[in-house]
C-alpha cells in the first residue's frame, strides 16, 4: 500500500456526511466538523496515516454524539455504555469516548448503582443478592456494589414484609400455600431464615389486628 493518497472527491450523504474518495475509489465518511478541521480537500495529497488520524477523530465525534443521545434517554453505567457504543465503534473509541463523558460528570457508576438499587428495591422489592446480581449486570464493579448496598440501608426483611402484604396475604392461613409463598420468595434470592420471620412478624400483627404496611 503507498504511503500517501491523493483526495480526488468529497461528496455529501443523504445524512449529512461526506464520503472521501482517494484515487479514484471510496475510502470512509466524515462528519463535516471533522472535516473542515482536517486538510482534506479535493486534489490534496495526504499520508495514509494522517487520513487514519481523521478518521479517528470523526469516530469519536460520532460516537460521542451516539453516546449523548443514549444517556438523554436513560443513564447507563460506564461498562454498559461502552459496550452498547462497540455496536458501531471501535473498542478504543468507545472506551475514550466513556472516559471523557465520565470526567465531565455525565457518567458515574456509583450514582447510576444507587439509582438504579433504590428503584429495585422500593418499586420491585427485589432482595439485596438479585440486586447486586443485576448491577453486575450493567458493568458495575462488585465492591461498588456491596458499598451501594451497605450504604443504602436496603433491608431484606423490609421487601419480604412488602411483598406479604401486596401479593400474598391471603395465602398465608393456608399450610400448604405458607410453604408455596416461602418458595416463591426463595425464588427472589430472600434467605429462608429471613422469610420464615417475616411472615411470623406478619402473623403476630395481624392478630392483634395492626397488619403492618412498607
Amino acid at each position: 500500500m503507498p504511503e500517501c493518497g491523493e483526495i480526488t472527491g468529497l461528496e455529501k450523504t443523504k445524512r449529512g456526511r461526506y464520503s472521501v474518495f482517494v484515487d479514484g475509489e471510496f475510502l470512509w465518511s466524515l462528519d463535516g466538523e471533522t472535516l473542515l478541521k482536517s486538510r482534506v480537500r479535493p486534489g490534496a495529497v495526504l499520508e495514509y496515516a494522517y487520513l487514519e488520524e481523521v478518521k479517528a477523530q470523526s469516530d469519536a465525534v460520532g460516537c460521542r454524539e451516539k453516546a449523548l443521545t443514549l444517556l438523554g434517554q436513560r443513564a447507563y453505567a460506564r461498562g454498559e455504555l461502552v459496550e452498547r457504543l462497540c455496536r458501531d465503534w471501535p473498542r478504543p473509541t468507545a472506551r475514550q469516548v466513556v472516559a471523557q463523558l465520565e470526567e465531565a460528570g455525565l457518567v458515574s457508576d456509583g450514582d447510576y448503582a444507587f439509582r438504579l438499587a433504590d428503584e429495585l428495591y422500593r418499586y420491585k422489592h427485589l432482595s439485596r443478592r438479585f440486586i447486586e446480581l443485576e448491577l453486575q449486570k450493567r458493568g458495575i464493579d462488585p465492591a461498588l456494589c456491596r458499598e451501594v448496598l451497605d450504604a443504602g440501608g436496603f433491608d431484606d426483611g423490609a421487601s419480604i414484609r412488602a411483598l406479604l402484604e401486596q401479593k400474598y396475604a391471603a395465602r398465608l392461613g393456608d399450610r400448604a400455600q405458607r410453604q408455596k409463598v416461602l418458595a416463591a420468595l426463595a425464588r427472589r434470592g430472600f434467605g429462608y431464615g429471613d422469610c420464615r420471620a417475616a411472615m411470623e412478624e406478619y402473623d403476630t400483627d395481624y392478630e392483634t389486628g395492626d397488619p403492618y404496611v412498607d
